[in-house]
């Protein structure tokens, strides 16, 4: 009684796509590097909106999550 669903598992409002694996065993040709740490994450993969597939040169393996940069501030009022 009273139980929320699972959704609260740090993924945010987006399910987790599965990655399908290519011929290589990869889920797209840019999660080659994954192990060495030296791949770039696919900023479109987790959202479900690569269009990539497997040729993607972006990694679609699980990352994790980035915290956002805040915005500096900027000094002085007014335009002078």
């Amino acid at each position: 009684e009273g139980e929320e669903s699972s959704e609260d598992d740090g993924t945010g409002p987006y399910p987790t796509p599965v990655a399908t694996l290519g011929p290589d065993g990869l889920p797209s040709v840019g999660s080659a590097l994954h192990s060495e740490g030296e791949c770039k994450r696919c900023c479109f993969f987790p959202k479900g909106r690569c269009t990539n597939g497997h040729d993607c040169k972006f990694c679609h393996f699980d990352h994790d999550k980035r915290r956002r940069l805040k915005k500096k501030k900027r000094r002085g009022g007014g335009s002078e």
